[in-house]
């Protein structure tokens, strides 16, 4: 993973910052299909 080099190098935050990003794709996608088989 690139980004968990450069999250090394930033320190941390970055990769929560990822995380975050990740879960809230994910709930997002999850909304898109449930609406889709409506």
């Amino acid at each position: 993973h690139l980004r968990g080099g450069l999250a090394a190098d930033g320190g941390g935050d970055q990769w929560m910052d990822i995380e975050s990003m990740d879960a809230a794709l994910s709930r997002r996608l999850n909304r898109d299909s449930v609406e889709g088989r409506v």
